[in-house]
This record gives structure tokens, C-alpha cells and sequence, in this order.
């Protein structure tokens, strides 16, 4: 079902068919989601998972739904790079950052919330932006400790704020 056109045509019925306050219709919109999503449509998957996180932020699948949207930012960003002028890279990077931050800042204690770190501890340290890395890779190295190339990454990166300075 979430890999189909029908299964899309689905989602589209049954959100209008059922109210707006109803919880249900919150699951419908993460299942519409992440059907659009695997179709490869990530604009009407952002657009999804952002009316989860708007109208419905203490459902249990908010979280989630605030992550899948840095997530379907990021494809854009990779997937879609040559597709793209400066400003669809720029806009796309930006709403990446915007996503994942929220998930971090809103979600702490939930388990996207470190896979948020995660995401922005890679991405600011492939930007060589030290300082940010840092913050991000430092959350997720107090959680993982286990993890060692997080380590070596916080390592290059204090190096090179050193170096800096």
C-alpha cells in the first residue's frame, strides 16, 4: 500500500472523508506520508509529516514526523542536487537543518532526537563547521559512548577549533 499510486489514492479519500480533530487522522497523514515519501515524492511527504507536527505535536509519532521531514530535505539535497539551482540547494540544506533542530530541541528525550544529532553532527562536520559539529557529535557521544569514530570526529574537530583560534 505505501509504495502505490492506489495505495496514495487511499490516503486521499480517507483524509477527506474524516475530521480534522480526530487522532485518526493524524495516523493518515504519517501514512500518506511515508507513501509519498517511497514514491519519491518528498515536497508532498514534507508537507505531510510537517501537518502531523502542526496539528497534532504531542502525538506519539510527532517526533518522528518532525525527523522524516529533515529526512526528506536531506534526499532532496542528495538526491536531487544536480536537479537543482543554488537557491532549491540552499533552501533544501536549510530546511534539512531547521527540521532536525526542532526534532532535537522539541524531542529530547526521544529516540529520532539522537538520530537528529547524528545527522547534524555529520553534516556540519562534512561543512567543516567545527564549532556546530561539536555541539551536535557531543549530544550524541553522551548517548553513544560506545560509538567510536564519534569520538574521532570530536577529536578532529576540537583539533581544528584549536587550530583556529
Amino acid at each position: 500500500v505505501f509504495r502505490s499510486e492506489k495505495g496514495l489514492a487511499v490516503f486521499d479519500l480517507i483524509i477527506l472523508e474524516l475530521k480534522p480533530e480526530r487522532e485518526r487522522l493524524g495516523r493518515t497523514y504519517m501514512y500518506r506520508a511515508a507513501c509519498r515519501h517511497r514514491l519519491g515524492n518528498y515536497i508532498g511527504s514534507i508537507e505531510d509529516y510537517q501537518m502531523m507536527v502542526d496539528y497534532w505535536p504531542e502525538h506519539r509519532w510527532a517526533a518522528t514526523a518532525q525527523y522524516m521531514v529533515g529526512n526528506c530535505y536531506r534526499e532532496l539535497l542528495e538526491v536531487r542536487i544536480w536537479a537543482m539551482d543554488d537557491d532549491g540547494a540552499e533552501a533544501a540544506e536549510a530546511g534539512m537543518e531547521k527540521a532536525y533542530k526542532a526534532t532535537i530541541e522539541n524531542y529530547p528525550d526521544k529516540s529520532v532526537s539522537l538520530y537528529a544529532c547524528k545527522r547534524m553532527g555529520q553534516h556540519c562536520y562534512d561543512q567543516d563547521r567545527w564549532a556546530d559539529a561539536v555541539e551536535y557529535l557531543e549530544k550524541w557521544y553522551e548517548r553513544e559512548p560506545e560509538v567510536e569514530y564519534v569520538r574521532g570526529m570530536l577529536d578532529i574537530c576540537l583539533e581544528q577549533l584549536a587550530k583556529s583560534n
